[in-house]
């Protein structure tokens, strides 16, 4: 997994690097970063009893060399400031890798840039990063919904493809979800999947809501929304998820769920 990347939404090509090395090889990138076993002793046994899984978030550290199109490939200040500029920052960045697409990973730089020369400013440079999940994550992708209350037109169903367990053994995931209320007077909304529902009473008309896990906020009922939500997160289990909804309204969800490939 070596060659040309994605670091937050830049090509490494239109930064003028790429990348030599992967924890010191030249294509080890993880797949995922491990779980350590928790337990505990117990009073008359003779061996320690399970508790829970700990996954570790995974940890990689990347050789980069520079690139460049006339093949004199050296730094100099502004490309050392370049490289500083966006290597050193503080808060998780997307990273992409070019061989595939179709996976994403949030990282943090965890070390010092350290710039090995070889003479005329040539050579390499490495960093180490951790990265705030133990897996690779798909692409967001927002999935767009316009719902009515004709019965034709109130069910739609997303695909929940998550491949590696959360701590309960169970493959579910809690996607970012934005209701757009119509102007129509409601009293309440529901969203049902036919076995838990969400539920949101007296809410405003044209009122813009977003929910993920138990957070809940709005644009024209801040203070209030929360005690008019049933408390229920928006949830998609394992495989295909058919909901459905009481009243008009587009629905956004945000969906970017663990892999495993």
């Amino acid at each position: 997994m070596t060659g040309s990347f994605f670091f937050d939404g830049h090509s490494s090509e239109d930064l003028g690097i790429y990348i030599v090395g992967i924890n010191g090889a030249e294509d080890t990138m993880p797949l995922f970063g491990g779980q350590s076993y928790v337990s505990q002793d117990v009073i008359g046994h003779d061996f320690e009893s399970f508790i829970k899984t700990k996954k570790d978030n995974i940890k990689f550290t990347l050789y980069f060399s520079l690139y460049e199109a006339d093949g004199n490939e050296s730094f100099n200040t502004n490309k050392l400031y370049t490289v500083g500029k966006f290597f050193a920052r503080s808060i998780p960045f997307e990273f992409k890798v070019a061989e595939n697409m179709l996976k994403v990973i949030y990282i943090v730089p965890t070390s010092s840039i350290e710039f090995v020369q070889f003479g005329k400013m040539k050579g390499y440079f490495q960093v180490s990063f951790q990265a705030t999940t133990p897996y690779w994550m798909t692409p967001m992708d927002v999935q767009v919904f316009e719902l009515t209350t004709e019965p034709e037109d109130n069910t739609f169903s997303v695909f929940n493809g998550r491949n590696i367990q959360d701590k309960y053994g169970n493959y579910d995931i809690y996607p970012k979800i934005e209701i757009q209320f119509g102007d129509k007077s409601v009293t309440n909304f529901t969203l049902s999947n036919g076995i838990r529902q969400i539920r949101i009473d007296n809410f405003l008309a044209n009122d813009h809501v977003t929910m993920q896990h138990r957070m809940i906020s709005s644009e024209k009922d801040s203070n209030h929304v929360f005690s008019k939500w049933n408390k229920i997160p928006f949830c998609l289990t394992e495989g295909n998820n058919i909901l459905s909804v009481n009243n008009d309204c587009t629905i956004s969800i945000h969906l970017q769920y663990p892999i495993f490939y």
